[in-house]
Formats: C-alpha cells, sequence, structure tokens
C-alpha cells in the first residue's frame, strides 16, 4: 500500500510539473505575442515615418526647383525688355538723327 500511495504521490506530482510545464509555455506564447504586436507596430511607425520624410524631401525638392524656374523665366523676361528697350531708344535715336 505504502508503494502504491508512493506511486500515487509521484504522478500528481508529475502531473502538477506538467500543468507549470504547460501554464508557462503559454505565459511565454503569449509573451511572444505580445512582443509580435510590439515589433509590428514598430515597424509601421518607422515606415510611416520613413514615408513622410520621403514626401517631404520631394515637395521641398518640387518647390526648390519651381521656385529656380520661376527665376530663371523672371530674368529672361527682364532681358528681353532691356533689350527691347535699348533697341527702341536706337531706333529713336537713328530716327532724330536722320530727320
Amino acid at each position: 500500500e505504502e508503494e502504491e500511495e508512493e506511486e500515487e504521490e509521484e504522478e500528481e506530482e508529475e502531473e502538477e510539473e506538467e500543468e507549470k510545464e504547460e501554464e508557462e509555455e503559454e505565459e511565454e506564447e503569449e509573451e511572444d505575442k505580445l512582443d509580435m504586436i510590439f515589433y509590428e507596430a514598430a515597424v509601421v511607425v518607422v515606415v510611416v515615418v520613413v514615408v513622410v520624410v520621403v514626401v517631404v524631401v520631394v515637395v521641398v525638392v518640387v518647390v526648390v526647383v519651381v521656385a529656380v524656374v520661376v527665376v530663371i523665366v523672371v530674368v529672361v523676361v527682364v532681358v528681353v525688355v532691356v533689350v527691347v528697350v535699348i533697341v527702341v531708344v536706337v531706333v529713336v535715336v537713328v530716327v532724330v538723327v536722320v530727320v
């Protein structure tokens, strides 16, 4: 009888140990799931930040290019106006001198 009781106690202890191990495994799985969720969230945040930075850089580059084009157009217009004024002044002077 004592042997049977000892065997039963050993079996109960083994069952308790197995239950503890299963609980620990479940806790580890839950922690792994949480870690994965945090990892995925961090990846999403990094991707969003990178996309925002790229968009901002592209917008800044476009604005700078447009500004440069506008400056070039203004310079060309000013040069054309100056050339036209010079030609008109020369024509007027020639006409006045000839007459």
